[in-house]
């Protein structure tokens, strides 16, 4: 049920231009470092062009 209700939550925010980038606790826990390098990536890849 919560995945549900985060989903509708998800699909209105970005429907007012909000951008997610969904990382699981578990992987910021044990990973951190990809976690950084995928957050990098992403922020590039959605904003630099826009530069």
């Amino acid at each position: 049920m919560k995945e549900a209700e985060d989903l509708i939550r998800q699909n209105y925010l970005e429907s007012l231009g909000i951008i997610f980038f969904r990382i699981s606790d578990l992987d910021v826990k044990i990973n951190l470092d990809s976690v950084m390098q995928n957050l990098e990536d992403f922020i590039i890849q959605k904003f630099a062009f826009g530069l």
